[in-house]
């Protein structure tokens, strides 16, 4: 009889022993998914970060090596209408 109590103290002794394996396995299987979603939201930010950073960057370029003789455009029209008016002044001045 203390054989069979035996056998029965291992069986469940040995149940347990699977329940804490399985709890302890779901434990480990839940970190590793969490982590691996971990893993993909902070790609997800990095990837969004790295085209803000990349957008930036162009725009600061092209700021930088952008037509660096705009700040010369001139409008001609305008321009020589001005100096006409200007010699015409000179012009009375001078006849006047």
């Amino acid at each position: 009889m203390s054989s069979t109590t035996v056998d029965l103290g291992q069986t469940s002794s040995s149940s347990h022993e699977d329940t804490d394996d399985e709890q302890i396995g779901a434990i480990i299987e839940g970190q590793n998914s969490a982590d691996a979603e971990d893993d993909n939201n902070g790609e997800d930010v990095d990837d969004a970060e790295d085209s803000r950073d990349k957008e930036m960057e162009e725009s600061i370029a092209a700021d930088i090596t952008g037509d660096q003789l705009e700040a010369y455009d001139i409008d001609i029209e305008l321009e020589g209408r001005v100096l006409v008016e200007y010699l015409d002044k000179l012009k009375s001045k001078i006849n006047g």
